[in-house]
């Protein structure tokens, strides 16, 4: 049963769950994202009409920096003048949301520009887990039966499944036990 829209309350053997649907389907993509990087299959789509974003000359350098990486999950930028960029492709799952690419790539240059060190492994985590957010389900989206059990079963067996990527939990549990102790019955 989904409560309010956002959290989605199921009997255990044990007891009960409450997922938080946001962050559980969160971390769903991202480990999905992470090993469809190692398997090399970043499904992208690319664009009929390329989309330009103006930039700064700083912002220029740290898109130019990047470019290796951000072909790695799918976005595909190339110079296109002095202070533009243009996207050509970029991971279909954005596209199905509606992530607004221009969005989303102002976000990461905010992100790039707070840390002038940029690591590379840890940026592309960064952006993995920004994208695995932009493509989440959202605390509000009234999910039906069927897609509140498909996304509980992709829980199943989940690495790293009690936390989102940013470290917010996905599920809280309420054993028999605590059930009985707040109503006295123990």
């Amino acid at each position: 049963m989904q409560v309010h829209d956002s959290y989605i309350v199921a009997q255990a053997s044990d007891g009960l769950i409450i997922v938080d649907q946001h962050a559980l389907h969160e971390r769903v993509l991202y480990n999905d994202f992470k090993r469809r990087l190692l398997d090399g299959a970043m499904q992208t789509q690319p664009l009929l009409i390329p989309l330009s974003i103006t930039v700064t000359p700083a912002e220029a350098d740290m898109l130019s920096e990047a470019t290796e990486l951000l072909g790695k999950i799918g976005i595909e930028v190339s110079p296109f003048g002095p202070d533009t960029f243009a996207v050509q492709r970029y991971p279909t799952v954005l596209a199905r949301r509606g992530v607004a690419m221009d969005a989303f790539l102002r976000e990461l240059l905010d992100k790039m520009a707070e840390d002038e060190t940029v690591d590379p492994e840890r940026l592309l985590e960064d952006v993995l887990a920004m994208m695995a957010c932009k493509a989440a389900i959202k605390a509000g989206d009234p999910l039906g039966q069927a897609e509140m059990q498909a996304l509980l079963d992709s829980a199943d067996g989940l690495e790293k499944c009690s936390a989102c990527p940013h470290g917010r939990p996905t599920t809280l549990r309420l054993t028999l036990k605590d059930l009985e102790k707040q109503f006295h019955r123990v």
